[in-house]
């Protein structure tokens, strides 16, 4: 609960307890008080360490407005340089993000065709193979039937 809360808190039970003695009144003061008095600490430490922490500009030490002014201008051209040339890579690695997710596109259906191929040229192999042993067969079957010729033959002779 803030400070703010507390003391609006104990305002509304003071009011609240108006029929209490004034001792109990002169307590709840007395915390009020102590609860201020915190607040108040707490506002000057912050105030020290806002006067005590270090600065990119010498404003709390320079009285000269105009050189507070030119070296503040000069710090945003820095910034505004540097903000640039952030941009520009950041198109730059943009564009070429562009570029490869076009190539890798252009990549993908090129693979997809090659697959497509692979699956017809593996089907034609399968075939080749299939005809190929038919063939074997073929001339292992006209061997067979040679010899059985020649032997005929010689037989006859």
């Amino acid at each position: 609960m803030s400070i703010r809360n507390k003391a609006r808190s104990n305002k509304k039970k003071k009011k609240k307890k108006k029929g209490k003695s004034l001792t109990g009144a002169w307590d709840q003061d007395s915390s009020e008080s102590e609860g201020e008095e915190k607040a108040n600490m707490c506002f000057m430490t912050l105030e020290n360490e806002v006067q005590s922490s270090p600065s990119n500009f010498s404003i709390l030490t320079d009285d000269d407005p105009n050189s507070i002014l030119i070296e503040m201008y000069d710090e945003f051209k820095k910034i505004s340089k540097r903000n640039k040339e952030l941009k520009n890579k950041i198109d730059d690695l943009l564009n070429g993000n562009s570029k490869l997710v076009c190539e890798n596109k252009t990549l993908l259906k090129s693979l997809e065709v090659l697959k497509n191929e692979k699956d017809f040229s593996n089907k034609e192999f399968q075939k080749l193979i299939i005809k190929n042993k038919n063939i074997c067969e073929k001339v292992l079957s006209l061997e067979k039937c040679m010899v059985d010729y020649n032997d005929l033959k010689k037989n006859s002779e």
